[in-house]
């Protein structure tokens, strides 16, 4: 079994409005702007869709990549109040990670 790269990502500052993450997963590199989630609300992870066009001329949505609760879009976890350390191994990295954002500017995630 071939030892993995480890990954800590730093606590988000207690008293930070918000904070700016780039995922440290190479082959993924997002960007996630993170702010404090209003009380009782939590990260409900998100969906990336495109509007096609069938062989039928039917518009439909399809579905591109899917961000799981509280992680980035490649499977990553998100930084939280706390230190987080974990290598690629604890996860399934989604390939592709969806490496090319739909908009240049970082997405917004409340945590």
């Amino acid at each position: 079994m071939s030892q993995q790269k480890m990954h800590t990502l730093e606590a988000i500052p207690e008293n930070a409005e918000k904070h700016l993450h780039k995922c440290p997963v190479e082959s993924c590199g997002h960007e996630v702007i993170l702010s404090p989630a209003p009380m009782g609300k939590r990260d409900g992870g998100a969906n990336k869709w495109r509007q096609t066009v069938t062989p039928d001329g039917e518009i439909v949505r399809e579905l591109l990549a899917v961000r799981a609760p509280n992680s980035c879009w490649c499977g990553a976890p998100l930084p939280g109040a706390q230190e987080v350390n974990f290598d690629l191994s604890e996860f399934e990295v989604q390939v592709p990670c969806s490496a090319a954002p739909l908009t240049e500017k970082p997405m917004e995630v409340s945590v």
